[in-house]
């Protein structure tokens, strides 16, 4: 069986509650003032219904576009870049929650074909972004680390991971395949002691899952890990006697774009697909990195000529990419 297995951080897909309540039209000659005061009467007596009802969703607006800073053309270009490359399983990052993704995976966004099965579990992260998978194929088990801790060296009990390392088991013909989706600590207000802890535990989840049979079960570690692979923070988990990471010795390999007032400050390799020794001798072709989602930043042509052909017309600058990420995809054959 074919597979085509994917990676992307999305970028801050968000869903917020937004109260609409009903629309109120300016009168022709109507003072402002008197237009506001419509308005407030207006939105009051809707709210008073709402209450009143018990708060039926009727009333409550949950717009992938319209109340966050991620514009509709930026969420269909987050879709484009998905469905122009057809995984049959892809692991996402900065989802905000189980109704965000489902939201995201209809035909709103994508134009042919949505996925047939879509998973999230809220993790730890303060602003609310989850990791989360689409698949075409069954799944059969699901796991959370939310609540794995450790001790700082002054005692204090932190949680392990800054969102979640959800291992997502999928059917795959006769066989399962495992994901191990991450999104490891950022580099604003770095901490490299918590991601080391972070890419230790998953190596030990990993160990812990397969035992003795880690050699001949197919799984995959997959996510952002918000670091280059030379990174001191990451070494425990890439250096793993199990792990082959399909990116590594590929030319040219950056997945993400660094920018500073719509000028780009530099790429660097943040995504990553890791193979175990029973799934690595299974790709059947060079991975790909989907760079067309990119906003044309200034100074981008250095990193990444543009020849190829758009996937939307609508890419162009900030503001209507799909992501500072690049999604990965890899071929398989289970």
């Amino acid at each position: 069986m074919k597979i085509r297995l994917g990676t992307f951080n999305c970028e801050n897909l968000f869903l917020r509650y937004r109260f609409d309540g009903p629309s109120v039209r300016r009168k022709k000659d109507e003072a402002p003032d008197d237009y506001k005061k419509r308005v407030q009467a207006a939105r009051s007596k809707a709210l008073t219904e709402f209450e009143k009802s018990g708060g039926p969703p009727d009333w409550i607006a949950r717009n992938l576009e319209n109340y966050s800073s991620i514009s509709h053309t930026q969420r269909r270009a987050t879709a484009a870049v998905i469905e122009e490359n057809h995984p049959d399983i892809i692991a996402l990052a900065e989802i905000e929650n189980m109704e965000a993704l489902r939201k995201f995976n209809t035909r709103k966004f994508f134009k042919t074909e949505t996925f047939k099965h879509c998973m999230l579990i809220d993790g730890n992260d303060p602003r609310g972004i989850d990791v989360a998978v689409l698949s075409n194929r069954p799944i059969v088990h699901l796991r959370s680390y939310v609540d794995d801790v450790y001790k700082t060296d002054k005692g204090k009990q932190v949680k392990t991971f800054s969102r979640d390392c959800l291992v997502v088991r999928v059917e795959t013909g006769s066989k399962w395949l495992t994901l191990f989706i991450n999104h490891f600590k950022s580099q604003y207000m770095d901490n490299p002691e918590r991601r080391t802890r972070q890419a230790k535990r998953v190596a030990k989840i990993v160990e812990e899952t397969f035992g003795s049979n880690i050699d001949k079960e197919l799984f995959a570690v997959v996510g952002d890990f918000n670091q280059s692979p030379d990174d001191k923070s990451l070494q425990p988990l890439l250096k793993a006697k199990w792990n082959t990471d399909v990116l590594a010795g590929m030319p040219n390999n950056w997945t993400h774009v660094f920018e500073k007032g719509n000028k780009v400050q530099g790429v660097s390799r943040l995504d990553y697909i890791l193979l175990s020794q029973a799934l690595a001798p299974k790709v059947v072709k060079p991975p790909k990195i989907e760079r067309r989602g990119l906003a044309r930043y200034k100074g981008l042509d250095q990193f990444y000529a543009d020849t190829e052909k758009r996937i939307l017309k609508s890419v162009k600058g900030p503001g209507t990419e799909a992501s500072d990420h690049c999604p990965v995809f890899v071929d398989l054959e289970i």
